[in-house]
């Protein structure tokens, strides 16, 4: 336990380092989560856990130097008694936490299809080919984390804050979530 943490936290200061280093190099060059066009957009994505599918609506409006983020999400095949169980937290809320790091990643290598990062102490990070989700072109990527073998699959169009779509899979190979980009929308 004490060596998986040692290891993480090395791996996290690695990556902080390669950030640091190659920020004020690469800067905007690739994909960077949660940075808006500065536009309005509209983003809605299906969600379909287990037996349950949600809508997820992100709205994005520039109010001067700052942002307005409104959220709405929509249940559907819920039965009332398990409506408590049924809420689900804002999809990406970790992107917030995981910010520096993906922006480190993303902006230490312009990925191309078959490439593939060790992040140490984490896991792997390989771009698997292009997909295309609501009318946009993505990149596929597949994060594979070392200590569960538990995958997420991202489609991340570099011009959007968001991913067009994220899949969670577990070390089974099952779909735990699905979120899929359905409506994009920008003025």
């Amino acid at each position: 336990m004490k060596e998986k943490l040692r290891r993480t936290i090395l791996g996290l200061a690695a990556t902080f380092l390669v950030q640091g280093f190659f920020a004020s190099s690469v800067l905007a060059q690739e994909w960077q989560p949660l940075q808006f066009s500065g536009r309005y957009e509209k983003y809605k994505y299906e969600a379909k856990t287990n037996e349950s599918v949600l809508y997820h609506t992100f709205l994005v409006e520039p109010k001067g130097e700052a942002f307005e983020v409104s959220y709405i999400f929509t249940l559907t095949g819920v039965k009332r008694e398990d409506l408590e169980y049924g809420f689900s937290g804002e999809p990406f809320s970790w992107m917030r936490t995981a910010k520096p790091i993906l922006v480190a990643i993303f902006q230490q290598q312009e990925f191309k299809v078959g490439e593939e990062l060790i992040i140490p102490g984490i896991g792997t990070l390989a771009c698997t080919g292009v997909e295309t989700v609501a009318s946009l072109e993505g990149k596929v990527f597949i994060l594979t984390l070392a200590a569960t073998n538990t995958k997420s699959e991202l489609v991340i169009n570099k011009n959007l804050g968001l991913p067009l779509r994220l899949s969670i899979i577990n070390s089974e190979g099952g779909r735990d979530l699905e979120l899929k980009l359905i409506e994009y929308e920008t003025r």
